[in-house]
């Protein structure tokens, strides 16, 4: 437990002294260093999980997900792990995920869903090509991209998105998603 934390802030002070002040797009070498962060806390939880309480899982992974959402300077993002339904079909559901909430009901929403993960499950949006092919999807111009699939009314924009696949004994285990940087 107390190992993971320490893990959790070591790496928070060796990214923050690693990334540079650079452009509002997100390089290949910015969502590198998230790749790496993420494995590297991904592992350390993963060695710890069987003895990681849901509450306390459901903390460490709030935490990561804003040591990621401040060190690439994106305003929301979510951690999920991924499952298949009964057809084999990729879906999301999520450890951590900012809080969005545009009115009362998407308010609600966030409140009644967060703790226990909120499923996602179309496969044709920016995260969906994430589940469908394992691999990092970087885009800076959402509104025009074509994988993209819509957002809700009143959602936030999405000025750029990156969404990064986690790995785990080669397996497609979990995704990391970050958005206006």
């Amino acid at each position: 437990g107390r190992s993971g934390i320490l893990c959790f802030w070591v790496l928070n002070i060796k990214m923050r002294n690693k990334i540079s002040q650079s452009a509002k797009e997100p390089s290949r070498d910015d969502v590198q260093q998230v790749v790496n962060l993420v494995d590297q806390i991904w592992s350390d939880v993963e060695f710890h999980t069987p003895v990681i309480s849901p509450e306390y899982s459901n903390s460490v992974f709030h935490r990561i997900l804003d040591v990621v959402t401040d060190l690439t300077e994106s305003e929301f993002g979510f951690i999920g792990y991924v499952s298949a339904d009964p057809n084999g079909v990729p879906f999301l559901t999520t450890l951590a995920i900012s809080d969005i909430s545009w009115d009362e009901g998407s308010n609600r929403l966030y409140l009644e869903n967060h703790p226990n993960g909120m499923e996602f499950r179309s496969l044709d949006t920016l995260f969906g090509a994430v589940l469908r092919t394992a691999r990092i999807v970087v885009s800076n111009k959402p509104d025009s991209d074509p994988r993209r699939g819509g957002l809700p009314h009143g959602h936030p924009e999405l000025s750029n998105f990156a969404g990064i696949p986690l790995i785990s004994n080669n397996k497609f285990v979990g995704m990391v998603g970050i958005a206006n940087r």
